[in-house]
């Protein structure tokens, strides 16, 4: 996909110029962020989806991200992530919509997520949105405090086309 606005809530469909801001966005948000240079990687393939919400004051004016990676008829949220100072305004949300919008359309049926266990807003967030716990990977995630286990977590989305 290509640059541009995706919605009219301040959405577009993110480029390697936006590789910068999730970094540090993502830096802020996880005990492990990534790299500027990964996430330049990450939105150049041609199955994955970066989405960054505008309507930040910091990080380049991107206040948060979704990246999903595609392949029909699956799809998994790589990550999500808001600044911390932008949190609790529906922006996960609406970028969570943004993703699933374009997923139904590209005849995607299940999505897939990895959550950390010991996170309840965001496993809130998913739960609200539809998603199912189907498993969990111990000791997945690495942090400053050790290993923690992850919530495989599923939602059938049906392709839009029927």
């Amino acid at each position: 996909m290509t640059g541009g606005a995706v919605t009219g809530s301040g959405l577009i469909v993110a480029t390697p110029a936006h590789a910068a801001a999730f970094a540090e966005i993502h830096r802020l948000s996880f005990d492990d962020g990534w790299s500027a240079a990964g996430f330049g990687r990450m939105l150049r393939q041609p199955d994955m989806l970066g989405l960054a919400a505008l309507d930040g004051e910091d990080a380049d004016g991107v206040s948060g991200f979704i990246i999903c990676r595609f392949a029909a008829p699956e799809a998994e949220i790589v990550t999500l992530a808001v600044l911390p100072a932008r949190r609790r305004r529906g922006i996960a949300g609406r970028l969570m919509a943004a993703a699933e919008e374009f997923l139904r359309r590209s005849a995607i049926k299940e999505w897939f997520l990895e959550v950390d266990a010991g996170n309840p807003a965001a496993t809130a967030l998913y739960e609200i949105t539809g998603f199912k716990s189907v498993g969990t990977r111990t000791g997945y995630y690495r942090s400053n405090a050790g290993r923690r286990d992850a919530l495989i977590m599923r939602k059938e989305l049906g392709s839009g086309l029927d």
